[in-house]
């Protein structure tokens, strides 16, 4: 990327998530492929989450996550994707996995792959199942009852804590379609949370919640390690 410039600094908020950073544009260069200005946030602080989880992701919406009164065309972003050789309106994630130290003491970081315009045949085996998504409709999902299916699942300030080397596994359906989650990725490693440490063996749940009652509920990392998912514009 080049030629990145900055806007004025900014408080912003996406569903339940606050966090602060600058509205950047830059030229992007795909494999000799340039889209000029394009726009996004570049975020620095995220309060609330636990230490070291980053948060990556490309808005549903070509505006969202923009301030009402921005002035910039943020939708030039995507009508440029097909006039500069990305042929077709999609992208692919693969997203791999890290090793759970408790699980998997000896296993090797997996390599992940974001695909714009393509989906990589190779990534995956059987059929793309397609589901249609409407614009402002979430899940809803009780994180409680989920964890409470966990054997041994305790609750430790404010999250659940689970067995490190649990083999509890965990489905969900999609428009008739089963996808489980592998008790591997269910684990988050330890984790500090106010002064205390949870006891030796326990650690954080992958699934957890907020305060927030009207806060939407989103299929992450934890999910997508199970599934190869392309996003059809």
């Amino acid at each position: 990327m080049q030629q990145v410039f900055t806007t004025a600094r900014r408080d912003m908020m996406i569903n339940f998530i606050k966090f602060s950073g600058e509205i950047v544009a830059s030229d992007i260069n795909i494999s000799g492929k340039v889209a000029k200005n394009v726009f996004f946030n570049l975020i620095d602080s995220v309060p609330g989450l636990i230490a070291g989880s980053g948060v990556i992701g490309m808005g549903y919406n070509p505006s969202q996550g923009f301030p009402s009164n921005f002035k910039f065309d943020t939708k030039s972003n995507f009508r440029t994707i097909p006039t500069r050789g990305i042929k077709n309106k999609l992208y692919s994630l693969y997203l791999g996995r890290a090793p759970n130290p408790f699980n998997e003491p000896n296993a090797t970081v997996e390599q992940s792959l974001l695909t714009l315009g393509e989906i990589d045949t190779s990534l995956y085996t059987g059929n793309i199942n397609y589901f249609s998504v409407k614009d402002k409709d979430f899940w809803e999902i009780d994180s409680t009852t989920i964890n409470e299916l966990i054997p041994e699942a305790r609750i430790f300030n404010g999250f659940y804590m689970l067995p490190c080397n649990t083999n509890t596994s965990i489905s969900f359906i999609i428009g008739g379609v089963k996808h489980t989650i592998n008790s591997k990725d269910l684990v988050n490693g330890n984790f500090i949370h106010g002064p205390e440490l949870p006891p030796p063996g326990w650690c954080m749940s992958a699934i957890y919640g907020s305060d927030d009652k009207e806060a939407p509920w989103h299929l992450g990392g934890t999910f997508f390690h199970t599934i190869y998912a392309v996003f059809d514009l």
